[in-house]
C-alpha cells in the first residue's frame, strides 16, 4: 500500500505523530511533531490531540495508524504441519486463545495479528528449536480498548487502519533503506528499552531489557551503579554486528552522556538514529533529538510495506465468511442476489454472444455475395475475351485470303513436300514429316545404312530453301535387318510459311 499516512504514538506524557509518504521501495519523512498529554491518566489519545497533531503537520491524509504499549507483541511455538494446513483465520482464531498467559486478555476479548514463516531459518546465531514447531510472532490489544481508540480517531476525521505495538515498529526506520549489512539497533524508552539486530529487511533477533532512559542516566552516576545492568549492557554490545555502529532511538538518544557512554562501550560506536524530514529544511533543532520518533516512523514503514508486514498489525476488520456468519439472514439474500447475478450475467453474455454471432454471419455473406461476383464478372470478361481471340484469328484469316497469302502458303508447303520426296533415295522410307514453331521441321524415316542416311542429308542441304539439316536421333530397329530409325531438324528459309 502506498501513498501518505498518519502515525501516531503515545508514550508517557508525550505523544508523538509523523507523516510518512511511501511504498516498498521508497519513503519519505514529511514531517513529525510532539505535544504533551492533557491528563496523564488516559493512555488513549484525545479527540483534540489528534486534531492539533494533524493541523500542526499539515496532513490531508485520512489513513492512520496508532502505536501503543497497550498492544503486546509476543512469539509461541506451534506444529509445523497444523500451521501449514490452516487457513489464516483459522490460526487467528487458535492463536486467540493462546494469548491470555502471555498478555492477560482474555481469548474472547482479544484482537489479534501473527506473522510466521514456515521456512527453515538460516541465521546459525539463533536458538534450533525442534524442526517439527514453528515460531509465531502474535499482537494483541483489548477489543474494547481496540474500539475505543478507533472512534476517536474517527471523531477526529481519520480512518484508524491498524494498531501495532512498539515492539515491531522500533526497528523499522531500518528499512527505508535498502542494505544487506546487518544493523543493530537500541530504542531506550521510558520504561524499558528493545533491542533488535536487522538484516536487509528481516529482523535476526529482537529482545526486550528491563531498563529505562532513568535507570540508565543513573547507572552512569556513582550512586546508581548497577553491575547486573553493566552486564547486560556489555553482553548487547557484543552482539551489535560489525562494520556499522549502534543506533539508538527512543528519549535516551537524546541524552548526550548515555550517548557517549553507549559509543565507548560498544567496539564499532553508537549513534542518534538518524531521520530527516522533507518539511524540516529550514529547521535548526538537534538532529539526536529526532530519533525519539523512530518508533512511531516504523509503524508507517510497516504499514507501507504492504500485506506481508501489516499482518503484525492489529484492526477488528472481519472476513466476509465472519460477517456471513454473523448476519444469518443476510445468507439467503446473498445466495439470492450472487444467482441472480449469475444469470443475468449469462443472459448477458448469450444476448451478446448472440449479437456478434448475427453481425459476424452478416458480414461472411456479404463478403460471400462481393466474391461470388467478381467471379461471375470474371467469367464474363474471360468469355469476351475468347471472342475477340477468336474474332481476331478469323480476321488474320481473312487478311490472308484477300492478299493473296493463302495461295504463297500452300505454294511453298507444295514445294517443300515435292522436294524431299525428290531427295529420298534408295533404301530410305519416310514415316512422317511434321512442322513445329516458325520454321523447323521434323522428319522421321527409316533406312538401311548410315551411308544412306548421310546422302539423303548432304541432297537436302542443297535445296534452295533448305537452311540447315541435323541428325538429331538414330537407333537400331532391328538385329537381323539391319534398319535404323532416325530423325532430322530441318530447318527451312521460308517466312511464315512462304518462300523467300
Amino acid at each position: 500500500m502506498s501513498g501518505e499516512l498518519l502515525a501516531i504514538e503515545i508514550t508517557g506524557d508525550e505523544v508523538r505523530a509523523a507523516v510518512v509518504w511511501g511504498g516498498r521501495r521508497r519513503f519519505d519523512i514529511i514531517d513529525f511533531a510532539l505535544l504533551k498529554k492533557e491528563t496523564s491518566d488516559d493512555d488513549l489519545p484525545s479527540v483534540e490531540l489528534i486534531k492539533a497533531l494533524a493541523e500542526r503537520l499539515r496532513t490531508t491524509t485520512r489513513r492512520a495508524v496508532f502505536v501503543s504499549p497497550m498492544a503486546r507483541a509476543f512469539e509461541l511455538r506451534m506444529d509445523r504441519l497444523k500451521v501449514s494446513a490452516m487457513k489464516r483465520s483459522q490460526l487467528l482464531e487458535a492463536v486467540k486463545w493462546e494469548a491470555e498467559p502471555y498478555t492477560g486478555i482474555t481469548g474472547s476479548n482479544a484482537l489479534i495479528g501473527v506473522k510466521y514463516s514456515l521456512k527453515q531459518s538460516g541465521n546459525t546465531a539463533e536458538i534450533n528449536y525442534d524442526d517439527e514447531q514453528v515460531p509465531i510472532t502474535v499482537a494483541a490489544i483489548e477489543r474494547n480498548v481496540y474500539r475505543a481508540v478507533k472512534e476517536r480517531f474517527r471523531m477526529a476525521g481519520f480512518r484508524l487502519v491498524r494498531i501495532y505495538p512498539p515492539d515491531v515498529t522500533f526497528y523499522m526506520p531500518l528499512m527505508m533503506e535498502k542494505s544487506e549489512l546487518p544493523r543493530a539497533i537500541l530504542e531506550i524508552g521510558q520504561d524499558y528499552s528493545n533491542f533488535a539486530i536487522v538484516r536487509g529487511r528481516s529482523p535476526e533477533l529482537i529482545s526486550t531489557m528491563a531498563m529505562s532512559q532513568e535507570s540508565l542516566s543513573s547507572h552512569l552516576s556513582e550512586e546508581g551503579f548497577s553491575q547486573g545492568l553493566e552486564d547486560s549492557l556489555r553482553f548487547m554490545a557484543r552482539q551489535v554486528p560489525t562494520p556499522e555502529p549502534l543506533l539508538l532511538s527512543g528519549v535516551g538518544a537524546t541524552d548526550g552522556d548515555l550517548v557517549a557512554y553507549l559509543n565507548e562501550l560498544c567496539p564499532t560506536g553508537a549513534t542518534p538514529l538518524h531521520l530527516s524530514r522533507r518539511a524540516g529544511i529550514s529547521d535548526t533543532g538537534v538532529e539526536a533529538e529526532y530519533a525519539v520518533y523512530g518508533t512511531v516512523v516504523g509503524a508507517a514503514v510497516r504499514e507501507l510495506l504492504g500485506s506481508k508486514e501489516q499482518c503484525l498489525g492489529v484492526n477488528d476488520d472481519l472476513t466476509l465468511a465472519e460477517r456471513l456468519k454473523k448476519s444469518a439472514y443476510l445468507f439467503p439474500v446473498v445466495v439470492t442476489g450472487l444467482t441472480l447475478s449469475l444469470l443475468f450475467g449469462h443472459y448477458g453474455y448469450m444476448r451478446y454472444k448472440e449479437t456478434s454471432y448475427k453481425q459476424r454471419t452478416e458480414s461472411l455473406n456479404k463478403e460471400i455475395k462481393e466474391r461470388k461476383a467478381r467471379m461471375e464478372e470474371q467469367e464474363r470478361l474471360n468469355t469476351e475475351l475468347s471472342k475477340v481471340q477468336a474474332a481476331i484469328l478469323l480476321g488474320k484469316k481473312k487478311q490472308a485470303f484477300a492478299t493473296g497469302q493463302s495461295d504463297v502458303d500452300l505454294l511453298a508447303i507444295s514445294t517443300l513436300l515435292q522436294d524431299v520426296g525428290g531427295a529420298v533415295p534408295d533404301k530410305v522410307i519416310l514415316v512422317s514429316l511434321a512442322y513445329e514453331d516458325g520454321d523447323n521441321q521434323v522428319l522421321s524415316g527409316v533406312a538401311a545404312g548410315q551411308g544412306v542416311i548421310g546422302r539423303f542429308i548432304s541432297d537436302l542441304q542443297r535445296r534452295y530453301w533448305c537452311s540447315s539439316v541435323a541428325l538429331t536421333r538414330v537407333e537400331r530397329k532391328g538385329e537381323q535387318h539391319g534398319l535404323l530409325f532416325f530423325e532430322l531438324a530441318l530447318k527451312t528459309r521460308f517466312k511464315h510459311g512462304a518462300a523467300k
